[in-house]
């Protein structure tokens, strides 16, 4: 009974982390494909008008050269950011609430009488 409810716990937290990374990197290629794509200039016609995207191009490669460098001396720091992928991964893989919660009335909220800090109008 415990390995059972083991095996469905790390199951259930590997498909979390799973769908979660699939999610992260399609934010983040979708992300930066569009910064790629906002650098086209619109007003200028031929090659000087794909100038933009190339050059962001250039600077992807030369800093993903960078990160791999870095990375080459100081493998530690790989760990790192492995830890913050799983994190963002975990935070985006939550499953969509299939219902949603029932609203709970509200009051309404007091304006203070007196607020010492505000800003004069």
């Amino acid at each position: 009974m415990k390995n059972r409810l083991a095996r469905t716990v790390r199951a259930h937290a590997a498909d979390r982390l799973i769908r979660g990374s699939a999610i992260v990197w399609e934010r983040r290629t979708a992300g930066l494909a569009a910064w790629i794509r906002r650098s086209r200039r619109d007003d200028l016609t031929g090659w000087k008008a794909a100038l933009g995207p190339v050059l962001c191009l250039v600077l992807v490669g030369i800093l993903a050269w960078i990160l791999y460098s870095v990375l080459r001396a100081l493998p530690w720091l790989l760990g790192l950011l492995v830890a913050l992928w799983c994190r963002a991964a975990w935070k985006a893989g939550r499953a969509p609430a299939e219902e949603a919660p029932a609203e709970t009335p509200r009051r309404p909220r007091r304006r203070p009488m007196w607020r010492p800090f505000a800003p004069s109008c």
